[in-house]
């Protein structure tokens, strides 16, 4: 039988408060294991190590705070996946209406265009 742990997202050491909208039920090991590799850092510290230790070397972790990007969007962050190098076609994400991000096509890929309705 599983045993599921409370875990803070965001976590009580640097803010994280014990609302709904900040827990997670996570099997233990897993709760363990990211204890045991990212401890209680931020969001930010996690995406660098992940990138530096982890990560095929063509991608990247990006991360940013959802408010950041678009208003309707909430809660805790934004991650994306994108080749090194591949850049945003478009900067200034618009909330009216649907915004296209293009990434190089890698040869093992269909195609890595996403259309974004905001």
């Amino acid at each position: 039988m599983c045993h599921f742990d409370r875990h803070h997202r965001k976590p009580r050491s640097i803010g994280g408060k014990n609302d709904a909208r900040n827990i997670s039920y996570i099997p233990r090991t897993h709760h363990d294991a990211w204890h045991l590799l990212f401890q209680n850092w931020p969001a930010q510290k996690i995406a660098e190590r992940i990138n530096h230790w982890f990560l095929d070397p063509d991608y990247e972790i990006v991360v940013r705070r959802k408010e950041d990007v678009c208003q309707p969007l909430h809660a805790h962050a934004v991650i994306s996946l994108r080749p090194n190098g591949g850049e945003i076609a478009s900067t200034a994400l618009s909330c009216a209406q649907p915004t296209v991000l293009k990434t190089p096509r890698l040869p093992s890929t269909p195609s890595q265009e996403e259309v974004i309705n905001l």
